[in-house]
């Protein structure tokens, strides 16, 4: 009987059940026979497609961003990712302007008009679209889920690069000086290691060792959601932040910096690091009266200064900065080389120099 009445918790269901090459097919929980006919109808005519080599791939815009979405986030297995955060934003904005709509129904004007417009918001913003758009399609195809890829073809934005502020060591002060105890820690942490933000939000006690006076920074840039760590040696300034924030630590918190926030997921107040602090910086530009900077950089601006030190070579720059390539398969913490402690003493040295001759100045 291909298509039969069973009982589920007192309710009454149908399910198709039928044999076709030798092969079983079945599929219950329909809430009446003709859905379930329906159900097997297509089944079989699937079956035959394949048999055919006629069976056309397909799948919704919207399941197949979710999925590339799923898989991005078991291989980093990180949610506060960059590269993850970019495509969940990607996935809003292209939804948002093209609705789900099947695959197999788009083509490449429908992504061009969405690139144009974004375009005229931000072109180097419409590239990176374009990028993930790529991605998202030959993700499809790898997965099977979809046989073309009609982003295929369209070109890039051409526009002039502007040139990124950077800020003095003068005007980091100033944003230092602006901030609140708690904000004036977590500045000095990453003024002094030019580290990334989500390496310093990442930091734990158990990173820190006093008594060789480094710490150890993880960052992850790699698939699979291998962490890369490296030493960095803690200056003089940033040891009595750390020592004093240690005095006063709650043991069973592992994190240096940390928040007490509303998780909508596990729906209750939690406490754990921070994803994200950019908000705060906006408030202390304007306090300090200086042009509007973020985190990241506070690291161009500390490479920069290294980079007019004589004795610090490009390759320490590099390695405080972590921009080094490091294998996947086989990461060994080196021991803490001089090059390392002298390339922070230099940074200190001329900051500590460049804000005291600003002053003067003044």
């Amino acid at each position: 009987m291909p298509v039969y009445k069973y009982k589920i918790k007192k309710k009454e269901r149908y399910r198709y059940d039928f044999i076709k090459n030798k092969e079983r097919y079945t599929k219950g929980s329909f809430k009446t026979k003709r859905e379930a006919k329906q159900a097997e109808s297509a089944r079989r005519e699937e079956i035959d497609q394949i048999n055919n080599g006629t069976l056309i791939k397909d799948i919704y815009l919207y399941d197949l961003v979710n999925k590339r979405l799923d898989s991005l986030l078991n291989n980093y297995n990180d949610d506060s990712n960059k590269y993850y955060k970019d495509n969940v934003y990607f996935a809003r904005r292209l939804l948002k302007a093209l609705g789900n709509v099947l695959c197999s129904q788009t083509t490449k004007k429908m992504f061009e008009d969405y690139l144009d417009t974004r375009s005229k918001k931000t072109k180097s913003g419409a590239n990176a679209d374009r990028v993930l758009l790529q991605a998202t399609f030959n993700f499809g195809i790898a997965e099977n889920l979809c046989e073309n890829n009609p982003v295929k073809g369209i070109k890039k934005y051409k526009y002039i690069k502007k040139r990124k502020f950077v800020p003095t060591p003068e005007q980091i002060e100033k944003i230092i000086e602006a901030a609140t105890p708690e904000q004036k820690d977590y500045l000095i942490a990453l003024q002094q290691t030019l580290a990334r933000m989500g390496e310093v939000n990442q930091l734990q006690w158990d990173d820190v060792n006093f008594e060789e006076r480094y710490l150890v920074l993880h960052t992850c840039k790699k698939m699979g959601g291998i962490k890369t760590p490296r030493k960095i040696y803690i200056s003089d300034i940033l040891l009595d932040v750390l020592k004093r924030r240690y005095e006063k630590r709650n043991p069973e918190i592992p994190w240096v910096f940390f928040h007490k926030y509303w998780s909508s997921r596990q729906k209750e107040t939690v406490i754990g690091p921070y994803k994200d602090r950019k908000k705060f910086m906006k408030n202390l530009c304007r306090q300090a009266k200086v042009p509007y900077f973020r985190f990241h950089a506070i690291r161009h601006s500390g490479a920069s200064v290294l980079a007019k030190v004589p004795d610090v070579t490009l390759v320490d720059i590099q390695t405080v900065l972590g921009h080094e390539k490091i294998t996947t398969t086989a990461i060994y913490i080196q021991d803490l080389e001089d090059n390392t402690k002298e390339t922070i003493k230099a940074l200190n040295k001329k900051i500590t120099q460049k804000i005291t001759q600003g002053k003067k100045n003044e």
